[in-house]
Order: C-alpha cells, then structure tokens, then sequence
C-alpha cells in the first residue's frame, strides 16, 4: 500500500512541476506582448527611431542604427510565414495573442490548484491507512479446495431451499384463488362479461290433442286433385 501511495505522489508531484513550468512560461509570454504593445503604441510618432542592433544574432556587441517606414510591421503568423500590417492592425493582432495567453494562464492556474486538492487528499488517505494494520491469513491448497466444495454445497442448498419455498408459495396461492372462486353464485355471471356463459334455448314439447276438440273431417269434404274431378265427370 505504501509502494502505491509513493507512485501516487512522485505522478502528482510531477503534474505539478509541468504545470508550474507552464505557467512561468506563459507569465513570460504576457510581460513581452505588454512590452510590444507599449512599443507599438508610440512608434508611429515619428518617421525615423534611432535604435542600437544586435551583432551576429547575440547580446554581445551592439552597433548603432535607425527604423524608417514606422507605419509598416511584418507580423509573424507562424511557419515562418509574415504579412505586413500597420501599426494599429499589429496592435490588434498582439491583444487577440495576449486574450489568448491570459485565458491559458487561468486554466493552468486551475490545474495547479486541483492538483494541490489531489495531494492532500492523498495525503490524508495515507495517514488513515497508516491507522490500520493488514490481516492476512495462509492456508494450504487442500484447504483451500475444502473451502470451495464446502462453498460450492451451501450455495446448492440455498438454491433448493428457494426453489422449494417458491413451489409452496405457488400452492398456497393456487389454494386461495380456488377459494375465493368456489363460494361464488353462478348468477353473478351477469356483472362479468369475461366468463363464459352457458346459453340454452327452450324446445317447446309437442302437446297431445284432446279427443273432444278434434273435428272429424269427411272424405267428401276433402280436396280432390284435377285429375280425379275430370274422372268423376266422365263417369
């Protein structure tokens, strides 16, 4: 645990110090743009500066020498890329660099700031730990197989004893649906549609005809077909 924790501070010790280089260089960043928009803000005043330049691209030996076309800056763009622009538009161009920088400068600083949170979080978690002492235990392999069949038993058991609570709990359940069902009337079908009815139509029975209300019909007073009249004529 303690390897752990030391791997943890030397990472965020080294944010830190990556972050802090950053922010001194950015610091640097603001304090020259500043001092070339200062510059730039009084070289159009005249036509003319005289200025001292710099031998060999060094700081040891200097000659004496002047600006003319004060109005005209060549500004870099990047890549080795110029343009030239006024003074003014070269001022304009340095407060968009120095927006640019200033809000970089306030994320690292942010940055900076979580990662001392960090630190001291980590710092109170070792102080806990060191409170507290790591109990271990060895065991043999046999043991630890012992342990696994023994596991591995109790489990099966649990799982039998739920299965066999729920298959009671399903009889028991199945017990109350049927009672509650089996005192109700047969008539309160009517207030439920779902359940099927049984619907019977009435056959009426045949009557027997009573003897005195049945009318003796001749033969004579029967139709007779148009054949057997035209017989009877002829005859």
């Amino acid at each position: 645990m303690e390897k752990n924790f030391d791997v943890l501070f030397n990472r965020e010790q080294y944010e830190l110090n990556v972050c802090e280089q950053n922010i001194a260089l950015f610091t640097k960043y603001i304090d020259d743009y500043e001092h070339l928009k200062t510059r730039l803000s009084t070289l159009a005043d005249k036509t003319r500066h005289d200025i001292m330049i710099p031998i060999g691209g060094t700081k040891l030996a200097y000659m004496p020498g002047y600006i003319h076309h004060t109005n005209e800056i060549l500004v870099l763009l990047g890549d080795n890329y110029f343009v030239e622009k006024s003074t003014k538009e070269a001022t304009e161009f340095v407060e968009r660099r120095l927006k640019f920088c200033r809000e970089k400068l306030s994320d690292l600083e942010r940055q900076k700031f979580m990662i001392n949170e960090w630190q001291k979080t980590a710092a109170n978690l070792q102080e806990e730990n060191d409170q507290f002492v790591n109990i271990t235990e060895t065991c043999t392999e046999e043991e630890y197989q012992q342990w696994i069949r023994e596991r591995n038993e109790k489990i099966q058991e649990k799982n039998k004893n739920k299965s066999n609570r729920k298959d009671a709990m399903s009889k028991e359940e199945l017990n109350k649906i049927f009672a509650k069902y089996e005192n109700e009337p047969i008539d309160d079908d009517k207030d439920q549609p779902f359940k099927s009815q049984i619907i019977e139509r009435l056959v009426p029975e045949s009557q027997p005809l009573d003897k005195q209300d049945t009318k003796s019909i001749s033969t004579s007073q029967r139709p007779k077909s148009k054949f057997k009249a035209s017989r009877s004529k002829n005859q």
